[in-house]
């Protein structure tokens, strides 16, 4: 697993776990910087956001969402 965002001081307040990878990333991210630090194109099985989605450029985020996640499992939880 994998937990981003482009605050430290919340990414310093996560729950520590051994088998998430915490990232802090740009507002921005391109297709390219998702694959370096999240996974490949076509990868994941679960996008969740807790809290931050209203803050999303909401195009870019589905399209980055439909670019990352598994065919044909795809689910993505806001929250």
């Amino acid at each position: 697993m994998i937990a981003i965002d482009i605050s430290e001081e919340q990414l310093q307040q996560a729950e520590r776990r051994p088998n998430i990878r915490y990232s802090l990333t740009s507002p921005v991210l391109t297709n390219d910087t998702l694959n370096s630090i999240v996974d490949p194109k076509g990868s994941v099985d679960l996008i969740a956001v807790v809290a931050a989605v209203h803050w999303f450029d909401l195009n870019t985020f589905y399209a980055q969402v439909k670019w990352l996640l598994r065919n044909p499992v795809e689910v993505i939880a806001c929250g």
